[in-house]
């Protein structure tokens, strides 16, 4: 989780914001690499991203912060001399650069558990390279890079939390990614250093040369207070939470060519995402009228076609997920089997779209009275898929099918696999509550 979402409660939310995936955010290129030492000098010219409760429009940033009592200075609490200030981005042939300026009433790094870096005040950019969307899960190619405030630079003070082909990691960050500390009168100053080639590790499309390249992005500022909770706010730039399909797109940009953010639909997505709002009007009483005719099942199985067409021409993509979901859904809907027989096949096993998929297989398979099939199909792809979220649909949903049959000794090792995965949260959780019912049968 990007923040513990319970306190949302007790936290201020500075009015409706909303961040938007049409938001474009330029990361520009420098010349000169800039020395990491905390003196932001080398970041006169950079067109800075400001932040803070009364800062930005409701497009760009969402904000909790909270009153933490006697540890705040009165009068500062949920305002910009709570937390306010500026963030600079830049890029060179190997690293991502990062500049910010921050005003916080209260320097809190001492935080709880040494993991916990959200208990202390730092700067956390997150980044979907592959920019496909693919929701609040940890895959391969979605990273997180922290960096706490504490001048000090305690082992602790950076971290790296990334999906990986095995599953959802979380560790310090290597040493060739480093950052810099200065405490000021009203806050700190920090600059950071990451390498692309981390970054890139298990995005293959993510290449030199990298301008003109676009990657989902937010960066998050973290603020304690050290009040009695340790979670004490945050604000969120670019996104809303850790479903990735929301978040900004970071372009990266010649030296010189920087504009200040901006939204900037893509043609294609709106077009689409059009289409979308009126075939879904058009169908929705397939959906909720229980059995549907011969020429029902026909309409939906013909315009299904259609979409998975458009998934095989721009995946991978936002476009391409909602897609084959819209496709998938459709055949499920009409029982059409053996189209989405033939669309299984066509899917590459590194492709990460299984969650959109399963639900019409499912579907599908239930109206033809063949969930023998469903099942071979399930383990026919668990064997074959590699994107852990992916595996994770599928095995769980094969696991779920056992323990229903009082097969659990063969669904146990399955679900604790996808419980340690962590790749799906909604996944990992259902297997935790599976396993729970396994305990009490015996």
């Amino acid at each position: 989780m990007i923040a513990i979402s319970l306190l949302a409660g007790v936290l201020l939310m500075a009015g409706p914001l909303q961040a938007h995936p049409d938001l474009i955010i330029d990361c520009e290129r420098v010349i000169e690499a800039p020395t990491i030492d905390g003196d932001l000098a080398d970041w006169d010219d950079v067109d800075w991203l400001t932040f803070g409760p009364e800062q930005g429009p409701p497009d760009q940033q969402r904000v909790w912060l909270r009153d933490d009592g006697a540890t705040e200075p009165a009068g500062t609490a949920r305002t910009g001399l709570d937390l306010s200030g500026r963030v600079g981005l830049r890029w060179d042939s190997r690293h991502l650069y990062l500049a910010a300026d921050v005003r916080d009433n209260v320097a809190d790094v001492d935080g709880s558990r040494e993991q916990a870096w959200y208990h202390r005040d730092g700067v956390a950019l997150f980044f979907d390279m592959a920019r496909d969307g693919d929701g609040p899960g940890w895959v391969s190619g979605d990273h997180a890079l922290v960096f706490t405030a504490d001048p000090g630079l305690p082992p602790y003070s950076r971290w790296w939390r990334r999906g990986t082909p095995r599953g959802h990691l979380e560790s310090p960050s290597p040493e060739y990614v480093t950052h810099a500390v200065a405490r000021t009168d009203t806050g700190y100053r920090m600059e950071a250093r990451v390498s692309l080639a981390l970054l890139a590790a298990f995005t293959p499309s993510f290449r030199p040369p990298f301008e003109g390249h676009e990657v989902g992005f937010l960066f998050l500022v973290t603020d304690p207070d050290g009040g009695l909770e340790p979670f004490g706010g945050q604000l969120m730039f670019g996104g809303v939470g850790d479903d990735d399909a929301e978040w900004s797109r970071l372009r990266f940009v010649g030296a010189g060519l920087a504009r200040s953010p901006r939204l900037e639909p893509s043609p294609e997505w709106e077009a689409f995402r059009r289409r979308l709002d009126d075939d879904l009007e058009r169908v929705s009483g397939f959906f909720t009228s229980g059995e549907s005719s011969a020429q029902d099942d026909s309409v939906q199985s013909r315009l299904a076609d259609t979409y998975f067409e458009q998934y095989l021409q721009y995946r991978p993509s936002r476009l391409s997920t909602k897609a084959v979901w819209m496709a998938s859904t459709l055949w499920g809907n009409a029982g059409d089997v053996a189209r989405l027989r033939a669309a299984v096949a066509a899917i590459g096993d590194e492709e990460d779209v299984w969650e959109e998929v399963v639900p019409g297989l499912r579907k599908a398979c239930v109206r033809q009275d063949s969930f023998a099939v469903f099942a071979q199909i399930l383990g026919d792809l668990s064997a074959r898929v590699l994107p852990l979220k992916s595996r994770s649909v599928l095995l769980y949903t094969l696991a779920e099918h056992w323990v229903g049959l009082g097969e659990d000794e063969r669904a146990q090792p399955v679900l604790e696999e996808v419980a340690r995965w962590r790749a799906s949260p909604w996944y990992a959780r259902r297997s935790h509550e599976l396993l729970a019912l396994i305990e009490r049968r015996r």
